[in-house]
């Protein structure tokens, strides 16, 4: 009883440090996916601002 208790301790234990690992690096990507998205947005945004104070030229 002792021995399977200690081993799903440290089971639940390991467990819980890979699975707030996993959280915090699902965060890093949402993170660097917004700014991605953010910078798209810019890029795009300029690019039509360029083509039409082109156009009008």
């Amino acid at each position: 009883m002792g021995k399977s208790g200690k081993i799903k301790l440290r089971t639940s234990t390991a467990f819980a440090a890979c699975s707030s690992k996993c959280m915090q690096e699902k965060r890093e990507a949402r993170h660097a996916f917004v700014h991605w998205r953010l910078l798209w947005v810019e890029l795009a945004t300029v690019h039509s601002y360029y083509e039409l104070h082109v156009s009008s030229m």
